[in-house]
């Protein structure tokens, strides 16, 4: 033999031993993982831990406190049905939800017909005010006249 071929032979002796499955004793303390029950412990600051079976099923140790306010990072939905988060200024309370009052973000337009006031002039439609007619200038509601085509 050559020492190619007795490198070469070595070499795949060794390749095929490093290979081989473990001892058996080895291999059921490896396959025979602890199982924990599935509960959980709520920490001081609201985070919660559960049971480790490195830790012999022990509960895992609660975080240290942040330095600094960390909110959760869920969200809430507000009655207009916009999303708001937490906020660390507010002692992590949901920001609160935009005003229900507040103008749509889109115009709405309304139809280009007036009405006619007792002194002769015009009013359109009010797209603040659902569409309504702009009361006259004296404060009273006009009557309908028909569309100016001007």
């Amino acid at each position: 033999m050559t020492s190619k071929q007795l490198f070469i032979s070595l070499f795949l002796l060794l390749i095929v031993t490093g290979c081989q499955p473990q001892s058996d004793n080895e291999q059921t303390l490896t396959s025979e993982a602890m199982a924990c029950t599935k509960d959980a412990k709520i920490c001081p600051d609201g985070q919660t831990v559960s049971r480790n079976p490195d830790l012999n099923c022990q509960f895992d140790p609660c975080p240290e406190p942040a330095s600094e306010i960390e909110c959760m990072e869920d969200m809430k939905q507000c009655p207009d049905g916009s999303f708001v988060r937490r906020d660390a200024s507010l002692n992590c309370q949901f920001k609160p939800c935009p005003l229900a009052n507040k103008e749509p973000d889109s115009p709405i337009f309304c139809t280009q017909d007036v009405a006619q006031c007792a002194d002769g002039s015009y009013v359109g439609r009010d797209p603040k005010n659902n569409c309504q007619f702009k009361p006259c200038d004296d404060g009273s509601i006009p009557g309908r006249s028909k569309a100016r085509l001007d």
